[in-house]
């Protein structure tokens, strides 16, 4: 480094005294990724690109950054490449518990006797168990994904469409409740149990619909 702020020096426990290398100090699951960003900007100067990655601190442990990388090396009284950073490691950590949160619930779900799924406020799908994709698949021959209106995928009546529309209008308006729904008599005449579920955020809006519906044929 020709320079480093007092406040780059701080985050990570350096001194002006200490001799810094910043290839020592890069991760070595990172490294490679850090020089192809050099190479990427000596290419072409007019870039700035962003990055994250760790720089060990001065006691030994690894500081997520995410880092701008510019070539100002044909400016004038600057001559370098200038590296902008910031600490990243509650946001990382952040990111983990939710991948593990939503590793957790899809474990659960996939474990409910029954389809379960939750959609947004346009009937999108937000997420859902394998039973559930497993039957998507089934009636219409292609995969659903997050995104999709899960009532173009299931094959109903217009008739049926038009049911299922009022049970998620009511369940919108914030209410709770179980249906039962008998399937074709003719076919299997099984008996379905369908629970809706207002989903509500932090201001107690509804911003979505969870639905359960299992098999409780006698």
């Amino acid at each position: 480094f020709k320079y480093a702020s007092p406040s780059a020096l701080r985050m990570f426990g350096y001194s002006h005294d200490d001799f810094i290398d910043p290839d020592q100090l890069t991760h070595p699951d990172d490294r490679l990724k850090v020089l192809q960003t050099f190479n990427e900007i000596s290419v072409d100067p007019t870039r700035v690109i962003t990055i994250q990655y760790r720089f060990r601190s001065k006691d030994g442990t690894w500081r997520w950054i995410e880092c701008n990388f510019s070539n100002m090396l044909s400016k004038p009284g600057v001559e370098s490449f200038v590296l902008n950073f910031r600490d990243i490691g509650d946001l990382i950590k952040a990111s983990e518990e939710l991948k593990e949160s939503e590793f957790r619930l899809r474990e659960l779900i996939d474990n409910v006797d029954g389809l379960v799924w939750a959609v947004d406020m346009d009937y999108r799908l937000i997420n859902c168990n394998s039973a559930f994709q497993a039957r998507i698949r089934d009636f219409s021959g292609v995969e659903i994904k997050p995104g999709d209106n899960f009532l173009e995928m299931t094959g109903a009546s217009a008739k049926q469409t038009k049911e299922w529309m009022g049970y998620l209008q009511r369940a919108k308006q914030g209410e709770q409740f179980t249906i039962e729904h008998q399937q074709n008599l003719q076919t299997d005449g099984k008996t379905d149990e369908i629970t809706f579920r207002p989903v509500f955020n932090l201001k107690n809006e509804v911003i979505g619909i969870a639905i359960v519906k299992r098999d409780i044929t006698g």
